[in-house]
């Protein structure tokens, strides 16, 4: 009989625990004046650039080849803008190329880019185009095209394609600490200088150096379960003891190698109400935890809180885990991992080891990476 190979997605989706939920327009300033690039053609020019005053107010002229395309004007003046259109109204013209009555709006609308866009972008982008300020620019030429539009122009009937860019911290969600992320006195592991960290990036300890290491086995202690809570609370120590006694519960040996994967039950609790969930009052490890992970030569650890160990630290030195373990000790840290799926998975089957797959993305230089852990059992 095979074997059964089951996946458990460990890995926080990105951004979720930013602490921050952007508003509707916020999204849409977002999508209109940078990845959409509006202002480009529907801002007028002068000889010394776009003329801000008039900004979205239409007038530009495009030539092609097969066209002239005048911009009309985009700002919600009720006059010369759209300020009488619906939301209905504008959502067809930006993603469809319709005017009110049907028509087709022809090159260079839609954009290519612009047809496939999910329907909740193209809300924030109407959104605001809204709130902009008004702008009365008449606008008096008109486009026309030297070639019939063919029958299908607007809608997405043929081809299309979606692409993505991603602005981010390497440490804003799911994620694996370097070596290098962290220094005491000017150095960081193997004794290497602080210095060698600089905009450049990471010359020695960076993340690229674990590419192809992170295939492990995963033991997951669910501290938080047996203690029979649905999370630890901030300030909770973890220590050699907890760990012993959950480990023992569960029937699972530490190993040489393993990555150690520690449930407080914290992201669960905090998931949709992120408040000081990244800096914040944490249960976590004590700092006495770290002769237990040298004396069981652990090769990493995870957990499902910002920071890995307890906080407020217990002595007056920042993360001083952090700095016995990376630096001192060479040792991984994994932080906010989503340990729900595992946690309900391992309290079914009562099987609390796997193979970890956890991956870092190679990113040349980085002192961390964004990642998507699978427990493979």
């Amino acid at each position: 009989m095979g074997q059964l190979f089951v996946a458990v997605a460990l890995a926080l989706a990105l951004f979720a625990a930013t602490g921050h939920a952007e508003t509707e327009v916020e999204r849409g300033r977002y999508l209109v004046e940078t990845l959409a690039g509006c202002g480009n053609c529907h801002t007028p020019k002068g000889p010394n650039g776009p003329v801000l005053s008039k900004k979205f107010a239409g007038g530009d002229v495009i030539k092609h080849a097969d066209f002239t395309a005048v911009t009309p004007n985009v700002t919600p003046d009720p006059e010369t803008g759209i300020g009488r259109w619906t939301d209905r109204q504008i959502f067809l013209a930006i993603r469809e190329g319709k005017r009110p009555d049907g028509r087709l709006l022809g090159p260079a609308m839609p954009s290519r880019s612009y047809r496939n866009l999910a329907d909740e972008d193209v809300r924030a982008m109407v959104a605001y185009l809204r709130s902009v300020p008004p702008v009365y620019n008449p606008i008096s030429a008109e486009s026309h095209y030297d070639h019939p539009l063919p029958a299908d122009w607007g809608p997405a009937y043929t081809f299309g394609f979606a692409d993505d860019v991603i602005v981010m911290p390497n440490q804003a969600g799911t994620q694996w600490d370097s070596l290098g992320h962290i220094f005491f006195e000017g150095k960081m592991y193997n004794g290497f200088d602080a210095g060698m960290v600089s905009a450049k990036g990471a010359e020695r300890c960076s993340i690229v150096a674990t590419r192809e290491r992170f295939i492990m086995r995963g033991v997951f202690l669910d501290v938080a379960r047996h203690n029979g809570v649905e999370a630890l609370e901030p300030g909770y120590a973890i220590n050699p003891a907890d760990l012993d006694a959950t480990a023992a519960a569960e029937g699972v040996e530490i190993r040489t190698g393993d990555c150690v994967i520690v449930r407080t039950g914290l992201l669960g609790q905090r998931r949709g109400k992120w408040g000081d969930y990244c800096g914040g009052p944490a249960p976590g490890l004590s700092l006495h935890s770290a002769p237990w992970l040298a004396e069981h030569e652990v090769a990493a650890i995870a957990t499902d809180t910002w920071g890995c160990e307890v906080r407020p630290n217990e002595i007056e030195l920042f993360q001083p885990l952090h700095i016995v373990a990376l630096v001192h000790m060479g040792l991984h840290f994994g932080e906010i991992w989503d340990l729900e799926p595992i946690s309900a998975d391992c309290a079914a089957d009562g099987v609390y080891e796997f193979m970890l797959s956890a991956a870092p993305l190679p990113i040349t230089g980085a002192v961390g990476s964004p990642l998507n852990a699978l427990a493979i059992k």
